[in-house]
């Protein structure tokens, strides 16, 4: 039987989860290893801003592959955490890795790394192309650049 048929008749025999017990033990089958490296190490992570804490301690790993939700209510700390694992903002405490880079001290090597797109399109109707690549650019600390030059380099 060719592997494309053998997949079909597999998949025509597995049987839907009856009770969140059983959707849990499916998850729990189907979840990605978390063997090896984490790609996102975060330990003790900690944001102040005076004497309000904004991220308080928070710890986890994300493994290649595995589909990460990052949850909370408003005020929670999400933005902030996000702010420290792209370098926009620097941890009053604890450790992050990204990609096996220090957020603190491998920023332009972290930066590399990632990609990253705001939540709201708040100036995707006011700017250019080249004033939103523009912008992106100095808000990830990397000077401006002639048109024809390399954009993928900080």
């Amino acid at each position: 039987m060719a592997a494309e048929e053998q997949t079909m008749q597999d998949v025509s025999t597995i049987e839907i989860p009856q009770s969140p017990a059983e959707l849990a033990e499916v998850a729990a089958a189907a979840a990605p290893r978390t063997e090896g490296m984490p790609i996102i190490h975060v330990e003790g992570l900690k944001r102040n801003y005076g004497k309000v804490e904004a991220v308080k301690g928070i710890s986890f790993d994300v493994y290649p592959g595995e589909i990460f939700g990052f949850l909370g209510p408003n005020g929670a700390g999400k933005t902030t955490t996000i702010s420290m694992l792209s370098t926009l903002l620097k941890p009053t405490a604890g450790k992050a890795i990204v990609a096996g880079y220090d957020v603190l001290h491998q920023r332009s090597q972290v930066r590399e790394s990632i990609g990253m797109i705001f939540q709201d399109p708040s100036l995707d109707d006011r700017l250019t192309a080249d004033e939103t690549c523009a912008f992106t650019r100095l808000s990830m600390g990397c000077p401006l650049i002639s048109v024809g030059q390399d954009v993928t380099r900080c």
